[in-house]
């Protein structure tokens, strides 16, 4: 993949589009206020009216971990499915990361896997239903992703999840409501050259969101997009 520089003026504040796949290129698919009022508007339409009174009126749980998109993250969108993801995420992943997978209706084999290797006390991780979701955390090791990959070829994907995020302690590195329908969102945490290779392989656009005047962190790859000054563009990427 060449990558390129795009942005375009839209006010105070763009979007930053760092990667398409297939080698196509960059596009600019907007600036953060319309992400903002995208995701209130894809939360309320699957909530509903009662739902949202309720959720209003109870205050019965706190806030659970959730991915912070008033900072920097990545954006992919396209068409995939849960086999292709899940067999790409280790190369993606650190070390240290949990699944979780929020209101599927799993059977047989796929069921029995989810509840053998589902962890004890897991971390509350904001739901995308309510009010109490069913919700399973594993560990994302390359084994439990494999065997998942596996079991999930022949369902579909509402069997294995809604809703459904990766998470290391308290961060979450990977935000996806309904799956398929919506982007997935990538932390900035995770390394450059593994989110690019990551949205290549499952052959999705990646683009990266910010505010302008919040670039990222000196010591992130992506830092050099921000710098008007830099020969060449971007980084290169091997």
């Amino acid at each position: 993949m060449v990558l390129q520089r795009a942005s375009a003026p839209l006010g105070r504040r763009e979007v930053r589009v760092i990667g398409q796949s297939r080698g196509a290129g960059l596009q600019l698919t907007g600036r953060f206020r319309w992400r903002f009022l995208n995701l209130i508007v894809r939360r309320n339409r699957n909530m509903g009216l009662l739902e949202r009174i309720l959720r209003i009126t109870s205050g019965s749980r706190e806030r659970g971990i959730h991915l912070d998109v008033t900072r920097p993250y990545w954006e992919v969108s396209g068409e995939t499915d849960f086999p292709s993801v899940l067999t790409a995420l280790p190369d993606l992943l650190p070390s240290g990361c949990l699944l979780y997978f929020e209101d599927g209706s799993p059977s047989g084999e796929l069921s029995d896997f989810l509840q053998q290797e589902q962890i004890p006390q897991p971390i509350y991780v904001e739901p995308g239903s309510w009010p109490w979701p069913k919700e399973v955390h594993i560990p994302a090791t390359p084994e439990n992703t494999r065997r998942l990959a596996e079991l999930s070829a022949g369902c579909a994907s509402p069997e294995l999840a809604v809703h459904f995020h990766v998470y290391r302690e308290r961060s979450i590195l990977l935000e996806w409501h309904d799956v398929f329908s919506q982007p997935m969102l990538l932390s900035s945490e995770l390394e450059l050259n593994r989110v690019i290779q990551f949205a290549e392989r499952l052959n999705m656009l990646l683009n990266w969101v910010s505010f302008e005047s919040d670039p990222a962190p000196k010591d992130h790859p992506a830092s050099s997009l921000y710098n008007q000054n830099v020969p060449g563009g971007p980084p290169s990427v091997s």
